[in-house]
């Protein structure tokens, strides 16, 4: 019982957890509202970029949280 709860309470990094070879994950870039989005599946989520700023920037960002996936940048 002891190793389950520190199996469940093991924090997970995302940056050291590659994605699984078989299934990529497409992340794409929007600009909405004047702030910069990241799309993952069906999930909106804002990124803490002005619209202003340089797309690279957030291009940047997203390889870092998402590592080894697919980045499409939409206008």
């Amino acid at each position: 019982m002891a190793s389950l709860t520190r199996t469940l309470n093991r924090r997970v990094d995302s940056s050291t957890t590659p994605l699984k070879q078989g299934t990529p994950m497409n992340v794409i870039i929007q600009r909405l509202n004047g702030l910069w989005h990241l799309i993952v599946g069906s999930c909106q989520i804002r990124t803490p970029f002005l619209e202003t700023q340089d797309r690279a920037l957030v291009v940047a960002y997203a390889r870092r949280v998402y590592p080894g996936a697919k980045i499409f940048e939409r206008d």
